[in-house]
């Protein structure tokens, strides 16, 4: 039998950490960052791949820390003197600017840039859409948006010609833009069918940011689980269905500038999973601070994190459980909240027979659910606090494999577990990372990549009850798998042959 992977393991580290964020923030207060100039900060970025954190200034560059904000460092070789650094996009271990001369490039960690498309052009903001058979690149500037086809060698007006664009943003099969006038537009075509999108939005409302959050507004009648969520110069509108909004103001002011917004879901990247997912809002015009979503069962209200934010924040970034804000500085803000994370490692892992034991570390508290597999048991299966758990596998009499699934907490968090015959227990580590499911989130049909993929390889969708929705055979390195019976919602799907068991989490939209 082998048994036992991870998901969403980080290559960079032996271990993987699962933090789960409760609803009521436990803070101290905000730091500020030691940088090698005294600029403004327009732009903030994690590189998940390498843990670098990533902070666009107003006249000189960039600056990098690979400590997680501790120190930070001038990385400016290849680029331009005095340059506006707008926008910050990571691909992978890829690494784009937006600048006032165009995009730029770096592959080793801002070690050098190389130029990377739209020379000479003032690029506000950029962003990419792959349609599964294409891949197109956005830039949003003063005259439009530009479109490459071609992986950024080529580009031309695309849309909302003459229109001074300040933001861009890629969310299911649609393209959402802001205006520097004031206006939102969204197109679903990929190509030049614009329409107007702020229905709801007080009239001339700018759009400084565009992201995604999970959760739902009391009393608004409909879930706004995986709707788009803007910050404009009267406060945070959340889409309530396309191109109508709902502003959601209570604990900001119905004036209140918000400059950026992030979701805490973007920290899943780096190995932290959040139980619950509040929107984090980036404000100020000379004076701001950031505040949090918080949500009962019969209301919202934003409150601010912590004091000692001078002046405005203009940009935001999440690593873990450090919260970066950039404005006229740079400030970082170490959270104190419940966490419970489970050590993935080969030295702490143990195996004989037919059990195994994982070593879960938390502060809070934790439980195990199996769905509906009676072969796999933990002892125990609840707890608080550190702990030591047992699995026990039962014999497997069916002669050929089986898999299972665990959920830590019931959510995000699966240990994947899967027996071939009779063998003993085992511990699996093959890699899952060359596997690629898009589009995010899906809308009609979901593509899976699998270049490297073992024959006769298997996939299943579930939802979060353990019920097999779809189930079929992968077909080559790339299936399309139509999803367009399923609800909006949050699905689970497994990737499964002989030799290999692989999990993600997928949203419908």
């Amino acid at each position: 039998m082998e048994i036992f992977k991870f998901t969403r393991m980080k290559k960079s580290l032996l271990f993987v950490l699962f933090c789960l964020f409760l609803i009521g923030p436990g803070f101290s207060q905000w730091q500020k960052a030691k940088l090698p100039a005294s600029n403004d900060i327009l732009s903030l970025a994690v590189n998940y791949s390498t843990n670098y954190v990533y902070a666009g200034s107003a006249g000189n560059g960039v600056y990098i820390s690979a400590d997680t904000g501790t120190s930070w460092q001038t990385a400016n070789t290849g680029l331009p003197p005095n340059l506006n650094i707008w926008n910050i996009l990571v691909q992978n271990r890829n690494v784009f600017i937006s600048t006032d001369s165009g995009i730029y490039l770096t592959v080793n960690n801002g070690v050098s840039w190389e130029q990377a498309g739209m020379k000479g052009v003032r690029v506000k903001c950029l962003t990419i859409y792959n349609t599964g058979d294409s891949i197109f690149w956005y830039a949003g500037t003063d005259k439009g948006i530009y479109i490459s086809k071609d992986n950024r060698l080529n580009w031309s007006l695309y849309a909302l010609s003459g229109s001074g664009i300040s933001t861009i943003f890629s969310w299911g099969i649609a393209i959402y833009a802001g205006m520097t006038d004031g206006g939102l537009e969204y197109s679903t075509d990929y190509r030049r069918i614009w329409k107007a999108a702020d229905t709801g939005i007080t009239t001339h409302t700018m759009v400084k940011s565009i992201n995604y959050g999970l959760g739902w507004i009391p009393g608004a009648g409909d879930l706004w689980q995986n709707s788009p969520v803007i910050g404009t110069n009267s406060g945070v509108y959340i889409e309530n269905s396309k191109g109508n909004w709902i502003k959601v103001n209570n604990g900001l002011g119905s004036d209140t500038v918000v400059n950026s917004i992030i979701s805490m879901q973007d920290i899943g990247n780096s190995g932290f999973f959040p139980i619950t997912y509040p929107i984090l809002a980036g404000t100020g015009n000379g004076t701001g601070n950031v505040y949090q979503f918080n949500k009962s069962l019969r209301s919202y209200s934003w409150s601010a994190l912590a004091t000692g934010i001078d002046g405005s924040v203009n940009a935001l970034a999440i690593y873990q459980n450090i919260i970066f804000a950039g404005g006229s500085g740079l400030w970082s803000l170490k959270s104190d909240l419940k966490y419970l994370y489970v050590l993935d490692s080969l030295g702490t892992l143990s195996a004989s027979g037919d059990t195994a034991s994982i070593k879960i570390f938390s502060n809070d508290s934790w439980w195990i659910s199996t769905y509906q597999y009676d072969w796999l048991t933990f002892s125990p299966n609840q707890g608080t606090g550190n702990a030591t758990i047992t699995v026990t596998v039962a014999p497997n009499t069916t002669g050929g494999w089986r898999f299972g699934s665990a959920m830590i907490n019931a959510i995000n968090y699966i240990l994947d577990f899967y027996q071939d015959g009779d063998t003993a227990l085992g511990i699996n580590t093959t890699p899952s990372a060359n596997v690629n499911i898009y589009p995010v989130p899906v809308i009609d049909d979901m593509v899976i990549s699998f270049p490297n993929q073992a024959g006769n390889a298997r996939f299943a969708i579930f939802n979060l009850s353990g019920v097999e929705l779809l189930a079929s055979t992968l077909t080559g390195n790339t299936t399309k798998v139509n999803m367009r019976g399923l609800n909006p919602g949050v699905y689970i799907l497994k990737i499964y042959s002989q030799n290999m068991c692989i999990t993600r989490k997928i949203i419908k939209q």
